[in-house]
């Protein structure tokens, strides 16, 4: 099964339709440097990590950091973890695409 998500539009009753999470994710890769790389807050919860997952499967990204609370222990309302998950994302190319 591929994976896919609800996207919001006005073409159906409801607003809602499923497409592919491909469809999503194209729009965030398809101009991205070689040597780009992602990071993903929240990667460890169900979309997070299907958005995670998608972004190392398109090959546009050389590295997805994932951060999580239960993962890396980030809590957005604690500078020191927001510190602390910074410095795991080793120097190198700054990240071109921050989803939370």
């Amino acid at each position: 099964m591929r994976a896919q998500a609800w996207a919001r539009t006005g073409a159906t009753p409801g607003g809602l339709v499923r497409v592919p999470m491909a469809a999503l994710i194209e729009p965030m890769t398809s101009q991205t440097p070689q040597a780009a790389c992602a990071v993903v807050i929240g990667a460890s919860g169900g979309i997070g990590a299907a958005i995670a997952d998608a972004l190392d499967a398109s090959g546009a990204f050389a590295v997805v950091h994932r951060l999580s609370r239960s993962g890396t222990g980030l809590d957005l309302e604690d500078e020191a973890t927001i510190a602390a998950a910074a410095r795991r994302i080793p120097g190198g190319a700054a990240p071109t695409l921050v989803f939370v």
